[in-house]
């Protein structure tokens, strides 16, 4: 950087400084902006080049594409506010680092490990929640692409079931057989929670009520 120019370790505080008045927290972009900074100084560098962004960014070796794209696009930021001071500093082109797929692989459930979180959730308190988790994973091991159900009253058919897929309107999917007593079970646990019952005698003689939860 030229002389007129702040040293990085200044110039960084007043980046994060300008950024956080704008309501940024760069919580995690300020602690890889300060491992690039301890990079260069180390590397007895006090300006930003093409070449040693892209050598940080690859660093660890064997990291995934996708956080190394993360790690140069944080530097990316901070070189194009240095650049704005001082025109030798080079900005990293977009798109250096392909990002890549950095989706998760999804985990399939098995029969039995499904089993084991309906058994699981009956130990849930009160019944109602045990019986709604019950029926929730039982409900998203045999929907096809539902994420997230809300079953009615009136959805409980023998041969299929009606989900309400969030933003995605109504569909029918066809059920297993299985759901089918989990479905009937908990609709009955519904109406009995929302049965009052009477608990005790006031002083007066008249009964007080409390839902059976």
């Amino acid at each position: 950087m030229t002389a007129s120019a702040p040293p990085l370790r200044d110039a960084l505080e007043d980046y994060l400084m300008l950024r956080r008045a704008l309501g940024f927290k760069l919580a995690s972009a300020a602690r890889l902006l300060g491992q690039f900074v301890s990079y260069l100084e180390a590397r007895g560098t006090s300006t930003v080049t093409t070449s040693d962004a892209l050598a940080w960014a690859t660093l660890p070796a064997g990291a995934s594409s996708a956080w190394q794209a993360i790690r140069l696009s944080v530097v990316r930021g901070f070189a194009a506010y240095l650049h704005g001071i001082d025109p030798s500093v080079q900005v990293p082109p977009a798109g250096l680092i392909r990002r890549g797929n950095d989706r998760a692989t999804p985990y399939l459930y098995s029969d039995a490990e499904i089993g084991a979180l309906i058994a699981a959730a009956a130990g849930l308190r009160p019944r109602l929640r045990a019986a709604t988790y019950q029926t929730l994973v039982g409900l998203l091991a045999v929907s096809v692409a539902c994420s997230s159900c809300a079953t009615r009253n009136s959805a409980i058919m023998p041969r299929a079931l009606l989900c309400r897929v969030l933003s995605r309107g109504s569909r029918s999917a066809p059920a297993a057989r299985t759901p089918g007593p989990r479905l009937r079970s908990a609709r009955a646990a519904r109406f009995r929670c929302r049965t009052p019952r009477p608990c005790s005698r006031s002083p007066a003689g008249s009964r007080s009520w409390l839902r059976p939860y």
